[in-house]
């Protein structure tokens, strides 16, 4: 299990520490002096001069506040999207809060702090969101042209740097946390630092006034790295350690992260004392380690980063090479539509994610009305916490552990990716309908023998294949381009989904479009003809082509029948032509072999110098037969009468259709009815795989009498086949060469009369 929380610092060293210092007495003694050499660590390395070591950051804070002699009159300016402990204290010294707008880096809105602010305005608090530096250059401005006090809120960020210097040294004053979840850990504590010398007095007043932590306090603090390391390997083994973690909770073994009072603007038990010594010294401990756990935090927000990148439905934060705000990546934090979704996708792929935050002021409960915030006046904080879920990075996150949670992620979107497995996709399309062998594993297979450049791209929802995309990169001299074969086949349960499909497939193509330097798109579909469909090509930008790439109009006879009741369905002519040729003897033969290719060609050709037709090549035609031949997948037929071969056909056999694809004739026996034999055996054949339908391919309209096709469709069409359209073919320009080829193209077409 992977946990973005529940003691994400600790070590192996931390843990034998809390073990020394909670049960044997004696260690303690080295912890002597530890507040003192903790505030001298943190104001050497922000660096500001005066330091103050106490229980958290909440008191930190109040007291820099208390410091300021704040009135009930007087305003304090501080971020929406942020926890309940930095409008508290505000509270607790009379002073009202005034909440400011985010961006989507999750930090402060300078313009809405503009907006905000009025002449009862004293103080500014910046917070570093996340370990994100805030844009401090235009908020210390305006923070200056108002006179502010600006107390810097570095709760998640020691450690990162705003233009070469670190956060927390640009404020009059800073505070930071060392609590359970933040950037080092004692559990609880909080250190203040202060620029100015009189107002650094007067905290030091308030401090001298408080007394340490006490032990009973103190040692619940010790305990949770303890429970947690116990706890945690057993997390999800019949629930154990989940379990031992919540029984120790309601015992009170260790202490709560915010307490309920808070929830309504009060004061938590353990606030307004100085540090201990003894969790000062944890916190030193972890001090050391504080260059290696920033470094290792930045390492995992850049597998983040790179991992997620192909999905752009993801917000993600800024930039892990920014130079001028330069992340510690607390927290990875990311935006997406449900994240709730998300969080319950990963925990079972074992990932537990954190809940910072799921609401504008955090934790879940706050009663807005009590600490006098608006969720109105902060839209953007409210979307943000609607939309935000953070990721792991603490130093028991490995690299491996952040491909994991990002491939999670990248499983629970729909997403588009190239399909590496046979077995997958053929899977995916034995369930499938309609689906043509164009976009089979084995047409890609062909293609690349043809030398053509092959994308098998699948679009998968929650790591399960939900549409196939058959893609080829053909060059041409009227211009190169990429083509969808018979594309996208749908699952059908995601068929109120073909628009947001489609927008994936495209932008997918488009980018590989640029990639190879291609001129255009072109979209054979396998949607059906409608309305509907051909909108949604339109709102994606494409355009009718002006020819086809594959049948648009087919003839598919189902198989689900009987072989009589199949024949009772076709023309009568066409049973009347089957049951001619039974008594003619003609002899109808299918062959596996390549040897037998020449026969098929030798028809082929005959048949291409009579109706004067462009063939496919002679390699297109055997690369394809040999590919299919491969798997069992095609048979050539042929029409025998008095030993002469006189008609044949060449079929591909899919695990739910045979496609008719290829077929030819002579003629020297006229009144021969050889290929309605020959389609009626290859018809057999199918149903005898278990094929659920024959694939006559294209056919025209039944009124278009004049186009050259006719008379063939007219013959398919004797099957007694039901006709299907699917959209017309589409184009999407990608370079103004596409109009090259679409005047040829044009031309073409009212030359040949298509």
């Amino acid at each position: 299990m992977i946990f973005t929380s529940l003691s994400p610092n600790t070590e192996r060293d931390d843990i034998s520490l809390a073990i020394r210092l909670r049960f044997f007495p004696w260690t303690r003694n080295k912890t002597l002096g530890s507040r003192a050499r903790l505030e001298h660590a943190i104001s050497t390395y922000i660096p500001l001069p005066h330091a103050f070591a106490f229980d958290s950051g909440r008191t930190s804070l109040f007291a820099i506040l208390s410091a300021l002699n704040l009135s009930s009159t007087d305003e304090v300016l501080l971020q929406a999207y942020t926890c309940v402990a930095v409008p508290g204290p505000i509270l607790w010294v009379g002073a009202k809060p005034i909440y400011v707008d985010s961006l989507d880096d999750f930090t402060m809105n300078p313009e809405d702090l503009e907006k905000k602010i009025t002449s009862k305005a004293r103080v500014l608090i910046i917070q570093h969101t996340f370990g994100t530096p805030a844009h401090l250059e235009e908020l210390l401005l305006i923070a200056r042209r108002h006179n502010l006090f600006v107390i810097e809120d570095c709760a998640h960020a020691l450690g990162a740097e705003y233009k070469g210097k670190k956060v927390g040294s640009f404020g009059d004053a800073s505070f930071f946390s060392f609590g359970r979840d933040k950037v080092l850990s004692s559990v609880f504590g909080g250190v203040l630092l202060v620029k100015d010398a009189r107002i650094a007095n007067d905290v030091r007043t308030l401090y001298a006034s408080y007394s340490e932590s006490k032990w009973g306090w103190v040692k619940k603090q010790l305990n949770h790295p303890i429970i947690f390391a116990l706890g945690k390997p057993l997390y999800s083994v019949a629930n154990i350690g989940k379990i031992f973690i919540e029984i120790c909770k309601r015992l009170g073994f260790f202490s709560k992260a915010v307490e309920k009072a808070e929830l309504s603007g009060g004061k938590p038990s353990f606030v307004f004392h100085k540090m201990s010594d003894i969790l000062a010294f944890v916190a030193l401990h972890q001090f050391a380690k504080l260059s290696a756990f920033n470094e290792h935090r930045r390492q995992i927000a850049e597998v983040y980063e790179r991992e997620l990148a192909s999905i752009s439905r993801i917000v993600k934060p800024l930039k892990v090479k920014d130079e001028i705000r330069k992340s510690i990546y607390l927290r990875y934090t990311i935006l997406i539509d449900l994240p709730s979704k998300l969080a319950l996708f990963l925990k079972t792929r074992g990932v537990r994610l954190g809940n910072w935050y799921t609401d504008a002021i955090a934790p879940e409960g706050v009663q807005y009305e009590k600490i006098q915030f608006a969720l109105s006046e902060n839209p953007r904080a409210k979307e943000l916490s609607e939309k935000s879920i953070n990721l792991p990075t603490s130093i028991q996150i490995s690299v491996q552990d952040a491909k994991k949670i990002a491939n999670a992620i990248k499983d629970s979107f729909m997403q588009v990716r190239e399909i590496n497995s046979k077995e997958e996709l053929e899977s995916f399309l034995m369930r499938v309908k309609p689906a043509t062998f164009l976009i089979s594993w084995n047409w890609g297979e062909f293609e690349k023998k043809m030398g053509n450049k092959l994308w098998r791209l699948g679009v998968y929802d929650e790591g399960k294949l939900v549409a196939a995309s058959s893609v080829t990169k053909i060059v041409a001299r009227r211009g190169t381009f990429l083509a969808w074969h018979h594309s996208p086949a749908i699952d059908p349960a995601y068929s109120g989904k073909t628009s947001e499909i489609l927008e994936l497939l495209k932008d997918e193509s488009v980018a590989i479009g640029r990639k190879e330097n291609c001129h255009f798109i072109r979209v054979s579909s396998i949607l059906a003809d409608s309305p509907a469909h051909s909108k949604i090509f339109t709102e994606l930008g494409f355009k009718k082509a002006p020819i086809h790439l594959h049948s648009e109009h087919t003839s598919v006879l189902s198989l689900s029948k009987t072989e009589e009741e199949i024949q009772t369905g076709m023309r009568k002519n066409t049973r009347y032509a089957v049951r001619k040729a039974i008594k003619d003897g003609v002899e109808i033969e299918s062959s596996k072999s390549m040897e037998d290719f020449e026969k098929f060609w030798s028809i082929y050709m005959d048949t291409v110098k009579r109706q004067n037709f462009t063939p496919f090549s002679r390699k297109y035609l055997e690369n394809e037969f040999k590919t299919f031949l491969e798997n069992n997948q095609a048979l050539l037929w042929f029409g025998k009468y008095k030993g002469q071969y006189i008609s044949t056909a060449f079929i591909i056999y899919t695990s739910n259709s045979g496609f008719y694809h290829h077929g030819a004739s002579n003629t020297p026996f006229p009144s021969i009815s050889a290929s309605e034999l020959l389609q009626w055996e290859a018809i057999k054949e199918a149903k005898k795989r278990g094929c659920d339908s024959y694939n006559f391919w294209g056919i025209v309209s039944e009124d278009d009498k004049k186009h050259p096709w006719y008379g063939l469709s007219q013959f398919k069409r004797g099957f007694g086949g039901g006709e299907g359209k699917y959209v017309p073919a589409q184009d999407y320009v990608l370079s103004p060469r596409y109009w090259i080829n679409f005047v040829v193209e044009t031309v073409r077409k009212i030359k040949r009369g298509i």
